[in-house]
């Protein structure tokens, strides 16, 4: 089968794994939830029906996908501007007939060096704000997180999910990833701990 189908929290989603997109090493990192099950359970334990999700460098859609089936009356907008994980999170969208799903192929930032500022895109496309955001953007967290402020200061969004890649960032940007969260009302958890990168969760 060019496809396989993972499941947690109840939720199950299907995803392409045709030869074209996955090397065998790929498939075991899918096959393990992409080493992240315990934070996909903390994510979708939270959902509830009506929240709009912001997925931030959705990659093949492991949180888009499995998150869409929960929300029977949102959303779930996934970001993500690499037209290869694009084209693959594209066709995850399709196998899983997510019509909750809106792919947007933007470079999320703070507005500055062609990126866009997730407050503008929210507010240009008419959008829900978003309850729950999930970010994993190999280093541009900051910049992500400085077009974020107003919708973080939102009581509406109650939880965001940040990965932290301390070698991609400068030294004092870890720092500054937690200080975005605390100074819009969020209480900071380290939720997995790698030698290369770590989630941090915001919860109000």
């Amino acid at each position: 089968s060019s496809t396989i189908k993972l499941t947690i929290n109840g939720q199950s989603a299907t995803y392409d794994i045709s030869k074209f997109a996955y090397s065998s090493k790929e498939l075991v990192q899918l096959q393990t939830y992409l080493g992240e099950k315990e934070v996909l359970e903390d994510f979708l334990s939270n959902i509830r029906a009506d929240d709009t999700i912001l997925d931030v460098g959705a990659h093949i859609g492991l949180y888009t996908c499995l998150s869409s089936n929960i929300v029977s009356e949102g959303q779930v907008v996934a970001i993500e501007p690499n037209d290869a994980w694009g084209g693959q999170l594209q066709r995850n969208i399709q196998l899983n007939n997510d019509s909750a799903v809106s792919h947007i192929p933007v470079l999320l930032g703070d507005g500055s060096d062609e990126t866009v500022t997730a407050e503008n895109l929210f507010s240009e496309r008419d959008l829900s704000s978003p309850n729950i955001i999930k970010i994993d953007v190999d280093g541009m967290e900051v910049a992500v997180l400085e077009g974020l402020k107003s919708i973080l200061r939102d009581d509406q969004c109650r939880r965001v999910y940040v990965e932290v890649h301390p070698q991609l960032l400068e030294d004092d940007e870890p720092t500054k990833v937690v200080e975005y969260l605390i100074d819009a009302g969020f209480t900071t958890t380290r939720l997995t701990d790698r030698s290369d990168e770590y989630m941090i969760r915001g919860t109000k």
